[in-house]
């Protein structure tokens, strides 16, 4: 007769959840969808439309623009969003000092 083994030292989802959400990876991943989910209040609905945030190397946030008449905009403006960005940044404990406006990533969204 064989002998079956009942495993019984599960992980409870809780547990399983709450070290996932307090990883590194997760936390620096919560804080840059936060910053590009405030990117409308930065630059406006008729610019949020045609640009969005694509990704954060060190202190410079690279935002992809839908050609380059609004990343010529965005690049005039950009002492004035950086100000405006400024509180989100602070509370998120994020150093953003720079916007790179990229027209290369530009992909268009699904309705």
């Amino acid at each position: 007769m064989i002998k079956k083994s009942i495993y019984t030292d599960f992980i409870d989802i809780g547990s399983i959840l709450e070290s996932f959400k307090n990883s590194p990876e997760m936390k620096k991943a919560i804080k840059r969808k936060t910053l590009f989910s405030m990117w409308e209040n930065a630059v406006g609905k008729k610019f949020a439309k045609k640009s969005r945030p694509y990704s954060q190397r060190l202190s410079t946030l690279v935002v992809t623009c839908q050609n380059s008449a609004i990343a010529q905009e965005l690049l005039l403006r950009k002492a004035q969003i950086l100000k405006k960005l400024e509180p989100y940044l602070k509370g998120l404990k994020m150093n953003i000092k720079d916007i790179y406006f990229d027209t290369k990533r530009w992909v268009e969204e699904e309705d």
